[in-house]
This record gives C-alpha cells, structure tokens and sequence, in this order.
C-alpha cells in the first residue's frame, strides 16, 4: 500500500532548542498509525509541522505525492489533511488551583474511563469509514490494538518503529520510554497487543524496527 503522507528527515527548533531531530516517517493510506511518546517527546510539534502551525528548519513533508512543507495551515487544510488537536478545557470562573482539584476528582471516576472509550470508539469509527489516521497517543495499551503500525518518538527522533505485534517484541523499550514502569506496563501492553490480528501473511519472528 503506497503512503499518504511521508515526513523526511525533520528538524524543527524552537528558538536555539531542537525539538525533531531528523524524524522520518510514513503512513500508509487507509491505515491507523500511532505515534507513541511521551510528553515533550516531540509529538505534538511533529503534527503541527505537518498541519503548517510550524516552518522545519530541514526536512520534508509530502501528502498525497505533493510537497507541503511549510506551507500555510489553510492550504493544507484545503489539500484533505486535518489536525484534530486535543482539547485541554478549563472552567474558566474557577481558580486554577479548583481547576487542577476538579480535574484529580474527574480522573478517579469511571466517566472517565466511559469517555475515554466513546473518543476511541468515534476513532475506530471514522478509519472504518475509510479515513486514514494518524493517531497520536500517550497511552499505549489503548492505541496499539487500533493501530496498523506503530512510531515510538523519543527526544524528537523515532526509536522504535513496526506493526503492533512487531513492538510487543520490546515492550520494555516501550514502557520505559513512555516513562511507565516496566514492571506494570508490560504485562498490561502484551495483553492489550495480543488482542491485536496481525496481518495476513505477516512475519510473526520479524522484530520492531530500532534506530
């Protein structure tokens, strides 16, 4: 399957501060793609460089065979490429210090974990119409099931790149670097990954692809 979307070589700077570092990577059109990191791993710039929110000082970006890179937000828009960015809501007549209290009460509840399923399920929903995805997720027990194949973004850079079952190989690589605890992490990966079909023909000794 031939990629939609191809980021070469990427370095963006915020000031004198690198933020991606040569990243490169590619996501095939129809599927599901994750891009796992932890924060401040160069997530989110990666997608707003792409989206045009942010010039590279190298590299390139291509979406559907045309260069995109650095071109403006609303032209990318118009080529057919969406950022979806995550919402971050506070209550605004509240005190930060109520926001942060109400936020701590919200985590612990199971609405939580309800609303957390209704996202994802709207996710699964809109690439089994046929929209590819490029899904970027912290929680990595969650994306993977989902996804086709997989990034993990470390300090701007990809580490670690493959198919769900080709990064259960690693799955500490994975835990320690979404800054989990290994010893909790891993099992809780495996068990969500092994819920995961592989592909057709799929290689099942072939491992996750490091740098």
């Amino acid at each position: 399957m031939a990629a939609i979307l191809t980021i070469s070589d990427l370095d963006v700077r915020y000031g004198t501060i690198p933020a991606l570092s040569g990243l490169s990577l590619s996501v095939e059109e129809g599927s599901l793609t994750a891009l796992l990191g932890a924060n401040g791993a160069g997530k989110s710039t990666t997608l707003n460089t792409v989206a045009g929110l942010l010039r590279p000082t190298r590299g390139r970006v291509t979406f559907q065979d045309r260069d995109i890179t650095g071109r403006a937000a609303h032209r990318v828009t118009r080529a057919g490429l969406a950022l979806v960015p995550e919402g971050r809501l506070v209550v605004a007549p509240l005190t930060v210090l109520e926001n942060l209290e109400l936020s701590a009460f919200a985590r612990g509840r199971k609405r939580t974990a309800a609303l957390v399923d209704v996202v994802f399920e709207a996710i699964k929903q809109i690439h089994a119409a046929g929209v590819t995805v490029l899904l970027v997720e912290q929680n990595a027990s969650i994306a993977l099931p989902l996804a086709d194949q997989a990034y993990l973004i470390h300090r701007g850079d990809i580490i670690a790149a493959g198919t769900p079952e080709e990064l259960d190989r690693n799955p500490d690589l994975v835990a320690r670097h979404l800054g989990l605890d290994p010893a909790i992490a891993v099992p809780e990966l495996e068990r969500a990954i092994g819920h995961h079909e592989p592909e057709p023909g799929g290689d099942p000794a072939r491992p996750a692809r490091t740098a």
